[in-house]
């Protein structure tokens, strides 16, 4: 966009104070820098770039030092650098003047097509010389000054703008850097970035074949509000993304959006390939303009199971109110069964309960929760809390309560060989329907506390937001706490975090659906799900998956698996099935695992 704001600097002089450069109109402003057009002595046309120096902390721009890379690789098609230097507040590059993308007029599929191909290649040699460009965008593709005669909408493509360019390749051995997630931590731009640059994913080289993506529909589509609704925050542009239905795009473009986003972390993109395939668009389809419906969640039960010594363990589903769920509850602690997960969906309850050997006591029950305070603590006679499982004002609260003979159960008994007892149901039914007058304080929320923990200090907080949960959980673990309950009821996260757990190390992985790809990771370093909690509100999924390594590396923990269902149905077959191999649920969720037909991983293992 051009702009009639005057530059800070008129004219550019060698060191001897010979005249080079004059500078012209504003063209154009980022978060990084500023562009104008400008002359040199013979007239030509050039961009000079100032970046303040107040934002470059450690000198020189970063992006200098890429260009100064690339140049030296050699390989990769830069616009040329014609002169830097510095002022009293800013540093300048000169560069050759291009020009913006044409897009007054809407292009071919063939030259579309074209457009990818050179793209690409530049990707290509870019990522080979060990860089990621990180803000792919239309804005960022220029051209070289279009002739009066020329007919396409670019004559010679490139890429500018590396101020948030990164090294996929680690410097010094040449390996793929590690793999990591900082939610908080985001640079680019929300409508191009991958769902992995969102969630603040360490960047590779998927992200910027997934940005190209976003890039080349825009081309074709006229109405680009259309797919790319301008979000304003990160959570929006992800579920934006993953239920965009891309069945209105042409065959290859279509299985090349399929291939990108389903790149690997550290996996190589098939460069050559998409370069041949987007040599011609023969035989393929048309594209269609047609608003297509939005891919819908496919919501899941998700089950995390360890291989542990025989044990007692028992689940109930389905607990439609307040009162048999503490029938149920009663009934467990006369038989030392304790809860260790609790989930509350679609106002109903599902426990598991087992013989933690560790408590001795617990209770279930209210209690409030202060959303401010932050150095808050939870501790009553040695109670602390293990288990937090929902805001006290659902629908589901009050109601009468069923006679404990109405509540059927399964459990694994203790014997050697792990078999289950044989019931006639799984289900906790209630034969009245009557409604109570009693009424719960809707600031309270429901808590399991247990005696006989390792922990010495709790924090328990409420917050509004993943971001805000993230931000918390990440100042508490510098003080030594770690995440050992959390929960989500609506737009709120609620979590506590222990002093003493038994944990060495712990991160989370977040996504919009289940993050399997971040998990398989996490346990290769040494981490084992210990949390999950998941929000739909506003047709905003959220996921979040907390991971941890334990201080003490017992045979009977090495080996967690995790079992999502066929459907929408409590597993209680495959909880079953497991038992008898003396695998038994450490943490289980109902969640979106994944949006329109795409195939979600039903088992995933720790020894993949």
């Amino acid at each position: 966009m051009v702009s009639d704001d005057p530059p800070t600097l008129t004219e550019i002089k060698d060191e001897k104070g010979i005249l080079k450069y004059s500078i012209q109109q504003r063209l154009g402003e980022g978060g990084y820098g500023r562009v104008y057009a400008g002359t040199d002595t013979n007239n030509n046309k050039v961009a000079v770039k100032f970046e303040p120096k107040n934002k470059c902390t450690y000198g020189t721009p970063y992006e200098w030092e890429v260009y100064s890379a690339l140049e030296k690789d050699g390989k990769t098609k830069l616009n040329e650098i014609l002169y830097k230097c510095s002022s009293k507040e800013d540093y300048i590059m000169v560069m050759d003047m291009l020009e913006s993308i044409n897009v007054d007029k809407k292009p071919s599929l063939e030259e579309v097509y074209r457009f990818a191909r050179e793209a690409i290649k530049i990707f290509q040699n870019l990522h080979q010389a060990g860089y990621i460009h990180g803000d792919v965008k239309l804005g960022n593709f220029l051209s070289k000054p279009h002739s009066e005669n020329s007919t396409t909408f670019f004559d010679d493509l490139f890429l500018v703008d590396f101020g948030l360019a990164s090294r996929w390749k680690d410097n010094s051995t040449g390996r793929h850097v590690e793999y990591s997630q900082h939610p908080t931590k985001f640079r680019g731009t929300l409508t191009y970035a991958s769902v992995h640059a969102l969630l603040g994913r360490t960047a590779s080289r998927r992200d910027d074949m997934i940005s190209l993506l976003y890039t080349l529909i825009e081309l074709l589509e006229e109405n680009k509000d259309k797919y790319f609704r301008r979000n304003k925050d990160k959570l929006g542009s992800c579920n934006d993304k993953m239920k965009m239905n891309l069945g209105f795009l042409p065959t290859k473009l279509k299985e090349f959006a399929k291939n990108v986003t389903e790149l690997k972390f550290d996996e190589e993109p098939n460069y050559d390939k998409w370069i041949r395939e987007f040599q011609s668009n023969h035989n393929d389809s048309p594209y269609v303009t047609s608003n297509p419906c939005k891919k819908v969640g496919k919501t899941r039960w998700i089950t995390v199971v360890n291989t542990r010594y025989p044990m007692k363990q028992r689940y109930h589903f389905e607990i439609q109110n307040e009162k048999m769920l503490h029938c149920i509850f009663n009934k467990g602690i006369q038989e030392k069964l304790y809860i260790s997960s609790a989930v509350f969906y679609n106002d109903t309850w599902a426990l598991i309960m087992d013989e933690n050997k560790s408590f001795t006591e617990q209770e279930l029950g209210y209690e409030a929760i202060n959303s401010e305070d932050s150095k808050s603590s939870i501790k009553n006679g040695n109670f602390y809390i293990t288990a937090l499982i929902k805001k006290a004002n659902s629908t589901a609260d009050g109601q009468i309560d069923g006679n404990v003979n109405d509540i059927t159960e399964v459990k694994a008994d203790d014997n050697a060989d792990g078999k289950a007892d044989d019931k006639a149901g799984d289900k906790a039914t209630n034969k009245d329907d009557g409604k109570s007058d009693d009424k719960i304080d809707d600031t309270k929320w429901q808590i399991v506390k247990s005696k006989g923990t390792t922990y010495t200090h709790q924090v328990c907080q409420i917050v509004d937001s993943y971001t805000d949960l993230y931000q918390k959980i990440y100042q508490l673990w510098k003080l030594g706490h770690f995440v050992t309950s959390l929960t989500a009821t609506g737009k709120k996260w609620a979590f506590v975090m222990s002093r003493d757990a038994e944990f060495s190390a712990q991160v989370i992985e977040y996504d919009v659906c289940f993050p399997a790809e971040g998990i398989l990771r996490r346990w290769k370093q040494g981490y084992m799900v210990t949390a999950m909690a998941a929000s739909t509100t506003d047709n905003l999924t959220e996921m979040a998956v907390v991971m941890s390594v334990l201080k003490t590396n017992k045979a009977v923990n090495e080996l967690q698996e995790i079992f999502i269902s066929d459907g929408e149905e409590f597993p209680s077959k495959k909880l079953k099935e497991c038992w008898f191999k003396r695998k038994y649920v450490t943490s289980f969720c109902y969640a979106t695992v994944s949006f329109g037909e795409e195939e979600y991983p039903k088992h995933l293992s720790s020894k993949e």
